[in-house]
């Protein structure tokens, strides 16, 4: 009984860990510290913190890790002498870009402030702070780098007058009032301006590239399809282009992954890429001209509601679309 109560008792006053794992031969070194951090929103669940203990044990010199999801916190084992806690903070650190809106063609340039934040810990603490400046009239987008402090970009119109009173006032909020359809949600924040400075001019073009980084990484060529079908004086191939202005979505990105599967899967096709013209985004789809042409890659491929896609194991499988295309394209001229 006596046990049973004390039992209770720490349940409700101790936060016992939602994982404690250790990996490696962490029992033959000597030394090992502690680097513990609070408020990591993307701690929420055991499946997110199995998460980031996958991610911890591919980092040399770490060799354990606790969360605790009540307070969304983290513990990490690591040996001074292999890595540090700066390390650790760039390893749970997610670099982010958001772009909010494309400047009219009458404004010419942006100008960079940059901002050196403390407390954007995780992507979730990055995820709020974008949500806090979206309304900021004239302010397009912004970048978050790793460093000490966190190495801020934001893009603004030079005419539109913000000022660093302005953005301390929304950044150091000590909450995001978001309202929904159905209630306001608060989202705790803690984040503190540690530098400001008025930086370079960038034309507006180069904010679009800068904006669309993570899109381009997101194409490339299909080995096997190349290494059957790539030589191009047997094969010559052509490109077919069409707007898809939503793929600077995040949630449409997510598919790119699925349609790169499904385009892998299918002969003569050799690559996808996606690129800006006049500021729009376009994807780009590489193919062997004696195999597709535009009215068969439209109506065949990517009018299809059932893709084929290669699992990790080499095996196929039927899955339904994973994104929709409704601009039709055509094949560049040579």
């Amino acid at each position: 009984m006596v046990l049973a109560l004390v039992a209770l008792y720490l349940g409700n006053v101790v936060e016992l860990p939602t994982i404690d794992e250790k990996w490696g031969k962490y029992e033959q070194i000597s030394g090992l510290q502690t680097y513990s951090l609070e408020g990591l929103q993307t701690v929420k669940c055991f499946g997110s913190s199995k998460a980031l203990s996958a991610k911890m044990q591919a980092e040399r010199g770490v060799y354990g890790i606790r969360t605790f999801v009540k307070r969304h916190a983290v513990e990490v084992l690591y040996n001074p002498e292999e890595t540090d806690s700066v390390n650790i903070q760039r390893v749970l650190f997610s670099p982010m870009q958001r772009k909010y809106r494309t400047p009219a063609k009458t404004i010419a340039e942006l100008q960079v402030l940059h901002l050196g934040i403390e407390g954007l810990h995780d992507r979730m603490d990055i995820v709020y702070f974008g949500m806090a400046l979206q309304k900021v009239e004239g302010l397009y987008g912004f970048t978050a780098e790793f460093n000490c402090p966190i190495d801020v970009r934001l893009f603004v119109d030079p005419k539109a007058g913000i000022s660093e009173e302005q953005l301390t006032e929304i950044i150091e909020a000590e909450e995001l009032v978001f309202p929904t359809q159905k209630e306001v949600k608060h989202f705790p924040m803690h984040n503190e301006v540690k530098d400001f400075e008025v930086g370079e001019m960038i034309s507006r073009e180069e904010f679009g590239e800068v904006m669309f980084r993570e899109v381009k990484r997101l194409g490339g060529r299909f080995a096997g399809n190349v290494e059957q079908w790539g030589d191009a004086e047997k094969f010559p191939t052509a490109v077919y282009e069409m707007e898809y202005p939503s793929i600077e979505k995040p949630p449409v990105r997510g598919g790119v992954p699925y349609l790169k599967s499904y385009l892998s899967c299918l002969e003569g096709i050799l690559g996808l890429e996606f690129a800006l013209r006049d500021m729009i985004p376009v994807m780009r789809i590489e193919y062997v001209k004696s195999m597709w042409n535009d009215e068969r890659i439209w109506e065949e491929v990517l009018q299809n509601p059932q893709w084929t896609i290669r699992m990790s194991d080499g095996t196929e499988e039927q899955t339904a679309a994973r994104m929709k295309f409704t601009k039709q394209g055509r094949t560049l001229e040579e």
